[in-house]
């Protein structure tokens, strides 16, 4: 997939996260409450390389794709 894909699919799901939280306002959805359909701040992309190199596997791009640039 390229990375135009990958862009795409990471809006999809931030997307959806919000039509979620409109549809579930008091987070009645099971684990809602505890995430309340929030993304946490994000990690750079040095901190992502740190924990590959430590752990020894890889992200996946779509994942890399919700960092800040």
């Amino acid at each position: 997939m390229d990375e135009a894909k990958f862009q795409s699919q990471a809006q999809r799901i931030k997307a959806k996260l919000i039509q979620a939280k409109k549809a579930d306002r008091k987070f009645k959805v099971f684990g809602a409450q505890s995430h309340k359909y929030q993304l946490n701040n994000p990690i750079s992309i040095e901190q992502v390389t740190a924990i590959e190199q430590t752990m020894v596997f890889n992200y996946h791009h779509v994942t890399k794709l919700l960092l800040p640039k």
